[in-house]
């Protein structure tokens, strides 16, 4: 697989699940995820990195 696209809308009640979701990729695989509406990127690999980018949204 080379890419996977994500509809992320991460609203307060979500916020956890997708938490673990993105956790759980990273594990998988090297991901790194792309938010172009928010021109960001993710390193999955890094739990702090997740934590962050949740916490923005």
């Amino acid at each position: 697989m080379t890419h996977l696209w994500l509809d992320l809308f991460i609203k307060s009640e979500t916020k956890e699940r997708w938490r673990l979701i993105l956790i759980t990729l990273g594990q998988l695989a090297p991901v790194l995820l792309a938010d172009w509406a928010w021109e960001q990127s993710v390193d999955l690999t890094s739990q702090n990195e997740i934590e962050q980018y949740i916490a923005e949204r």
